[in-house]
């Protein structure tokens, strides 16, 4: 249930934080769900017309980047002598069959190819997906909304890469690199033997036409055959009626993910003086990225106005942020984001927002299509996004519950449910830096000259960053420090050990980054 706060407008105020969005991972692999998926693997095992003795040699596990029937016999062909040399020795490690080894290949596969996967999710996955790999991962990517996975990107293709690997020596496979190098062979020819060694009885001209590939020796993985033909075998799949995991803490993660990226890309946009001289502080304690223009827009704005209004009276220099100090930030401006758009829309529950925000970019103004005095027509894409709720599907959800005439709260309303989230010293104040008429237009002029060197990724010239600090400060109305209280020595003991060991190791990473730097300089003279 959203907590009440002190701080409350004319309006309904609904405030999430991670105590109202827990994360819902399922983490605990179970008996009655591990059993059915062996008993798939071990199925297709038994249907596959194949050497018992091969079969068992440990090497013809079902990881690859086709159909499970498929991986199998390409990968007896990947080892060749090597499986058949070991036949007759003790299959698996350990003991275990070759059902489970190629699960925990499968599996790994999956967590390795994407971030907050949990092993009994991957299972989950598997199960539904009947075992194939590439298919599991698609329904991953529909299920998560990931609409901008890039499926043949070379992120993609070193991901995948890499988990095909790991997958390998989950496995027990002895020479991983083998199966890596095969694939690598086979991947641009996928679609010329596929569907002769999927049936339950293999084409022999196919089996050799891949014996030959696999001779020729190719540097890049391609995956444009393995998604198109994993494609079609997803629209073929019988609906089993089992509901997949929960996605809630995948999209926190990944909308956390994209919240972060805008942090580094506002840092790298601010000059460096002024960033590690005066507006580390207030980056941390106020540049969230909610308000009227690009999100690392409004955390440059934030972070100057920040420390314009609520200035402090010791100032250090700094030449590193800490990692968990970011996060944090970006996490309470995410949980911003959410209390906003919630309390805007009382029709949207957190996990609508959550999914709003992520096809949003993290954008409030094309998140909220009613931002400004124009609503905004343009109505947010919805295709293959997860299904949240039941009884409507997602667009629908969404469509009602932004509707122009739909019961709404004002904006001002929204911004203190969004600082109150934050934890922001004052909401009232932020409340009006960002949403009086007359701060928006501000802002918009303001962003006209921010707009080119942010979004070119490009550091803000010190004479422009200087005319937006005096454009900010008729907007600032500097606060009193909070009067200093006492407190007892055990806190302040606890406090002075926590700021020398922060320095220590401030000074130390420091140190080491500079020798790198100095060490980089030195081999790449002449290059250039």
């Amino acid at each position: 249930m959203p907590l009440p706060t002190p701080n409350r407008s004319s309006g309904p105020i609904r405030i999430y934080g991670p105590r109202e969005l827990r994360d819902e991972f399922h983490m605990d692999k179970k008996k009655e769900e591990i059993e059915p998926v062996l008993a798939k693997i071990e199925k297709i095992y038994s249907q596959v017309k194949q050497d018992k003795g091969r079969l068992d040699s440990g090497y013809c596990c079902c990881v690859g980047l086709l159909d499970p029937t498929t991986n199998i016999r390409v990968n007896d062909i990947i080892y060749g002598d090597v499986a058949a040399a070991a036949a007759s020795s003790s299959p698996g490690k350990g003991g275990d069959s070759m059902a489970q080894r190629s699960l925990d290949g499968l599996v790994t596969f999956l967590t390795c190819l994407f971030p907050y996967l949990p092993d009994a999710e991957a299972v989950a996955y598997l199960d539904a997906a009947d075992v194939d790999p590439l298919v599991a991962a698609l329904l991953i990517i529909n299920r998560r909304g990931m609409r901008d996975f890039g499926h043949s990107s070379a992120t993609t293709v070193a991901a995948v890469e890499t988990a095909l690997r790991c997958a390998a020596i989950a496995a027990h496979l002895p020479f991983p690199h083998l199966l890596v190098l095969g694939w690598k062979s086979l991947s641009a020819s996928l679609d010329k033997f596929a569907s002769h060694l999927s049936g339950p009885f293999p084409d022999c001209d196919a089996s050799n036409r891949v014996t030959r590939l696999i001779q020729i020796p190719k540097a890049d993985l391609e995956l444009v055959d393995s998604w198109v033909l994993a494609t079609s075998r997803l629209k073929r799949l019988v609906p089993i009626g089992k509901e997949l995991p929960p996605v809630r803490a995948a999209m926190k993660r990944m909308l956390l993910a994209t919240i972060h990226g805008f942090y580094l890309k506002a840092m790298a946009s601010l000059p460096t003086n002024q960033l590690t001289q005066r507006y580390h502080r207030s980056l941390l304690l106020g540049g969230y990225c909610y308000g009227p223009l690009h999100p690392v827009e409004n955390i440059i704005l934030n972070t100057v106005w920040h420390e314009q209004t609520f200035p402090s009276s010791k100032g250090f220099e700094t030449f590193m942020i800490s990692t968990s100090c970011l996060w944090q930030v970006a996490a309470q401006s995410m949980y911003g984001l959410i209390s906003f758009l919630c309390t805007r829309y009382p029709l949207l529950t957190p996990d609508l927002a959550l999914q709003r925000l992520l096809v949003a970019g993290a954008n409030l103004t094309i998140a909220d299509p009613n931002f400004f005095d124009t609503p905004n027509d343009e109505e947010l894409d919805w295709s293959n996004s997860p299904g949240i709720g039941s009884g409507m599907d997602t667009a629908s959800m969404q469509k009602s519950a932004v509707h122009e005439k739909a019961a709404r709260a004002t904006v001002p309303e929204a911004y203190v449910a969004a600082a109150t989230a934050a934890f922001h010293p004052c909401p009232p104040a932020q409340q009006e830096f960002l949403a009086s008429p007359g701060s928006v237009r501000k802002l918009k002029l303001v962003s006209e000259k921010l707009l080119q060197a942010v979004r070119d990724g490009n550091q803000i010239p010190g004479e422009l960053f200087h005319a937006l600090c005096m454009e900010l400060s008729g907007m600032s109305y500097q606060q009193r420090e909070p009067e200093p209280r006492e407190i007892g020595q055990s806190f302040y003991l606890l406090v002075s050990g926590r700021v020398a060991r922060f320095w220590r190791q401030h000074d130390r990473v420091r140190s080491n980054v500079e020798a790198a730097l100095e060490e980089f300089n030195k081999t790449t003279v002449g290059i250039f």
